[in-house]
């Protein structure tokens, strides 16, 4: 965590990992390769799981995905559940029936929310469907802000609102946008994109979601510790080798890069749903070539 600011957070801090959602040839969750891929993850000090990335239609066939994800992490790394829905009314009655119908054992540690998905939202209206959603759970919230093009009066508009509600606990940016939104004490900085771990950490961001960290969950971890304590010159030489591959993926469609990837770890294979497509050949053909660039560690399926 920052050491400049008070340890309040209930938003797990440190690194995160962005897990897909393995599906088999009849586009159907593969259980067993989640399984597998979940089980690696105890480096890791939190999972986001996103619906979007595996298009599950039933909000409530999803939270039963959650729970399996759940059990199978058996609380040994946080879980971090984005919302299936981006209108405030759906989003408050999931997490309500979520509430009312869920163990305490499966609930996740708390919830990623995303903006209304209306083209002619306001300021006010992101606000107010943030708020909405923070008051109808008592799980801490993620507001995730990514994409999101405003000027700088809107974004202090919008921390600030954020940072005096006490069920938001941190806001989702990108590395580009976290150089020009202002800070507040009362939330934490959470930022997506493998290529900015490094620098962003140096900037005191507390908390960065990877999909790379799926893959490779014990290097992402060496790197993201090493820079979150300042010890820059580990951290660098941790990251080179992986560097250009971080940019590649940062590049790719989501999931598709990083189902990539875990194929050819023999993890799990790179079906899609649509509208997600598989990566055309140039691109998984470069992928793999960055791959074999890297010097491995046979047994754990990762760089040295």
């Amino acid at each position: 965590m920052n050491p400049l600011l008070a340890p309040h957070f209930r938003i797990p801090t440190g690194l995160g990992a962005q897990v897909p959602i393995p599906l088999n040839e009849q586009n159907n969750i593969d259980f067993p390769a989640l399984e597998q891929i979940l089980l690696r993850l105890e480096p890791v000090d939190f999972v986001r799981l996103v619906n979007a990335e595996v298009g599950i239609r039933d909000e409530f066939a999803y939270a039963g995905l959650v729970s399996f994800v759940r059990e199978v992490l058996a609380k040994s790394v946080r879980l971090l559940e984005s919302l299936p829905s981006t209108e405030t009314r759906d989003v408050v009655r999931y997490c309500q029936h979520r509430h009312k119908t869920t163990s305490e054992l499966t609930l996740p540690d708390g919830w990623f929310v995303r903006p209304p998905s209306s083209r002619d939202i306001t300021v006010a209206g992101l606000i107010a469907h943030l708020r909405s959603v923070a008051e109808s759970t008592e799980l801490p919230i993620v507001a995730v802000l990514t994409g999101l093009q405003l000027d700088r009066k809107n974004r202090c508009l919008i921390i600030e609102a954020m940072g005096e509600h006490p069920n938001v606990d941190a806001v989702l940016l990108t590395g580009p946008q976290a150089m020009s939104w202002p800070r507040h004490k009362q939330l934490q900085l959470m930022i997506s994109g493998d290529a900015a771990v490094l620098p962003m950490f140096a900037m005191g961001c507390d908390s960065a979601v990877s999909q790379l960290a799926v893959a490779f969950p014990k290097k992402m971890k060496t790197i993201a510790e090493t820079a979150r304590f300042g010890a820059w010159t580990d951290s660098r030489m941790a990251l080179d080798p992986l560097l250009d591959l971080m940019q590649q993926l940062d590049e790719l469609p989501s999931p598709a890069g990083i189902k990539t990837i875990l194929s050819h770890l023999s993890l799990c294979e790179p079906h899609m749903r649509l509208p997600h497509t598989p990566l055309a050949s140039s691109d998984r053909d470069s992928l793999y070539a960055g791959l074999a660039k890297l010097e491995w560690d046979q047994t754990a399926k990762e760089p040295r």
